[in-house]
């Protein structure tokens, strides 16, 4: 049976004041250079583009610029998504891709071993430094050493997280974290210190304190739910419960599998290894 495309419309794609000079385009990616990279670099290009008005979408008699969420990924396989991923966000470009990456493997999870650590080994003074610069806490490395020069220098820190490891002990988990929550006002701290990508921040470290709490019960002791939060960072993976959980809104470069993008649509899409994929 013939096949046609479908007749409903799509806002016109501007590229300097063109109309869609070029609907389909092949990318040659350099030998010798990683193709994960490359096509980072081509999404950077899009909105720089999308920045300086060269490329827009004309919705309504008004142009609008390209912008993160105009664009989708597709690959065939999850491991070449998460080195793109990994080279997007290097770059700075937000992704949105749900219920693929464990919560374990971003910075606010290992930054929230950190603060155990600082937590069950209060005396250890590289152990409450690290800790200090965690995004929980929020100290840049000037305030730091600021710290550290004055007479009492981290003893203030070292007290309190003497404070939470007893708090833990004595009461469990939850009355520890919240004390913890409280005295350094982690949730604005999570939100301010992160930029664009704040939601993601804040998503993540409230899903972690979920595992954390809902864990305790099962883990007896502080010594055995601070062993099995470590076990999780080193071995993330892709059980149901784990993965990261979706934002408030669809903003960032869609990322997905070829398989999953079926019956899907997307203003600019990149299809990466479009040789191999096309041939299969």
């Amino acid at each position: 049976q013939p096949v046609f495309a479908g007749s409903r419309p799509h806002e016109p794609l501007v590229e300097n004041e063109i109309i869609n000079p070029f609907p389909m385009r092949w990318v040659h990616l350099e030998k010798g250079v990683d193709a994960h990279q490359q096509i980072a670099k081509q999404v950077v290009k899009i909105l720089n583009q999308g920045q300086r008005g060269e490329l827009c979408f004309a919705e309504d008699g008004i142009n609008r610029s390209v912008t993160e969420s105009d664009i989708a990924i597709l690959a065939k396989a999850n491991e070449d998504l998460d080195k793109i991923q990994y080279e997007l966000e290097k770059n700075g470009v937000s992704v949105n891709r749900p219920s693929r990456r464990s919560v374990f493997e971003g910075v606010i999870a290992h930054d929230v071993a950190a603060v155990l650590s600082a937590i069950m080994n209060p005396n250890d003074e590289e152990k409450v430094r690290r800790a200090l610069l965690s995004l929980l806490i929020g100290l840049d490395l000037g305030q730091l050493s600021e710290i550290e020069n004055q007479a009492d220098g981290l003893g203030f820190y070292i007290s309190e997280f003497h404070t939470i490891r007893e708090l833990w002990f004595e009461r469990g988990f939850l009355s520890a974290w919240q004390y913890l929550v409280d005295t350094f006002n982690v949730w604005e701290n999570a939100i301010t210190s992160n930029g664009k990508d704040s939601e993601r921040t804040v998503v993540n470290l409230r899903h972690l304190s979920e595992l954390l709490s809902q864990y305790s019960s099962q883990y007896q002791g502080p010594q055995s739910l601070y062993q099995w939060y470590l076990r999780q960072i080193t071995k993330p993976g892709e059980r149901e419960w784990e993965l990261e959980r979706s934002l408030s809104n669809d903003s960032g470069v869609k990322l997905m599998t070829i398989h999953k993008s079926k019956g899907l649509e997307f203003k600019i899409v990149l299809l990466f290894k479009a040789d191999g994929a096309l041939r299969e």
